[in-house]
């Protein structure tokens, strides 16, 4: 790296979700229960927002944190949308070609439970997580030729 290079890593969270009672744990019990076994080695950092991993104060003079709110309204339809984009629902459909559908069952009871609530939009709310490191220090007892 350059002397005044700097190294950014984001990641997203996986956030909190609104619109009907229980929506939090339907959404926590689909991403970690249903698919969590067919998410990919590493997610665990992504879920983490890559807290522990950060680089230490002897490769940078200066490592920042930054959290940018990214709430979005949307609707039931947008969010399966999203839903269907993840790669461990599509490493379970694979896995299980003969099974219902989890994001079908995911929709159907989140519909249900959203009429009976009178129907409102969805309320996501998550953030980018920002991990910004400068002032790259030397490594020690390397020599570049």
């Amino acid at each position: 790296m350059r002397p005044r290079g700097a190294l950014a890593a984001w990641t997203y969270g996986f956030g909190q979700l609104y619109g009907f009672a229980g929506a939090q744990e339907m959404y926590e019990q689909f991403h970690s229960g249903t698919l969590g076994p067919f998410w990919a080695s590493g997610r665990e950092l992504v879920d983490r927002e890559y807290a522990g991993i950060e680089p230490g104060p002897q490769h940078f003079g200066e490592v920042r944190r930054l959290q940018l709110p990214m709430p979005s309204h949307l609707t039931l339809d947008q969010l399966v949308g999203q839903l269907r984009s993840w790669s461990a629902y599509l490493a379970y459909l694979r896995a299980h070609p003969a099974a219902p559908d989890p994001v079908d069952t995911f929709r159907r009871q989140s519909a249900q439970r959203m009429a009976a609530e009178g129907g409102r939009d969805l309320e996501l709310r998550r953030s980018i997580t920002l991990l910004v490191a400068l002032r790259p220090r030397p490594l020690r007892g390397v020599t570049m030729g």
